[in-house]
Order: structure tokens, then C-alpha cells, then sequence
């Protein structure tokens, strides 16, 4: 999981959306810019069923979260081991 993040966070630094001075607000308007093109795909989507565009915009919310993550130095896979943890003792 963390090479996968590692990979798509250089990709999308190297297309300059991420820099290093990169901040936590600019992180945030950019989940709720996701959120919104999820939101809005199923709202276009006939019968509401996950259809290609509400896949895409999901993935593209998971890879900012996954970016945000990375770029503040969180390992991912640890930190995703410890909430299925916290879950599963609840």
C-alpha cells in the first residue's frame, strides 16, 4: 500500500499539484473539492448505483486522503493497521 502511495504522491508532485510547501488547508479545499465531484456523480448517476465516474471520483478522494497522509510523513499501512484495531475493540 505505502509504494503505491509513494508512487501516485510523485506523480501528482511532478505534475506540480503538490509542492513541498504544501499545507494542511490547501489538503482540505482540495478533499472537499473530491467530495463534491463524488457527491455530484451520484447525483448524475440514473439508478445510483456506483457507476465509472463515481468510482473515479471515490478513488480520487482516497488518493488525496493517501497524499495528505504521505506528505506529512504518516505511514499509511501502519496507521490503517491501528484503526482496524481501534474497529475491531470497539
Amino acid at each position: 500500500m505505502n509504494e503505491l502511495i509513494k508512487q501516485h504522491y510523485e506523480a501528482i508532485k511532478a505534475r506540480g499539484f503538490i509542492t513541498d510547501r504544501t499545507s494542511v488547508h490547501q489538503f482540505m479545499a482540495k478533499l472537499s473539492e473530491e467530495s463534491d465531484e463524488l457527491i455530484n456523480a451520484y447525483s448524475d448517476s440514473i439508478d445510483r448505483s456506483p457507476n465509472k465516474a463515481m468510482i473515479h471520483e471515490a478513488i480520487d478522494l482516497m488518493a488525496v486522503i493517501a497524499n495528505f497522509l504521505y506528505h506529512f510523513d504518516i505511514d499509511v499501512e501502519k496507521a490503517f493497521i491501528e484503526n482496524i484495531k481501534y474497529q475491531k475493540s470497539r
